[in-house]
């Protein structure tokens, strides 16, 4: 999965794009996957192969 730059709402009728944003949503989606692994609920996460993937 690759983070993009882009958040959007209202089904996506409004678009905005955010410096690093996928940073940020990347390090959320690991550490809800990590979360889960720890309290063994059995995910497809492997680790962080970049700073905007999973």
């Amino acid at each position: 999965m690759i983070a993009k730059d882009f958040l959007t709402g209202g089904d996506a009728a409004k678009k905005e794009e955010i410096k690093d944003i996928g940073l940020h949503k990347t390090q959320q989606t690991a550490n809800v996957y990590r979360m889960l692994s720890h309290n063994d609920i059995p995910t497809s996460f492997i680790d962080i192969e970049r700073p905007n993937t999973i």
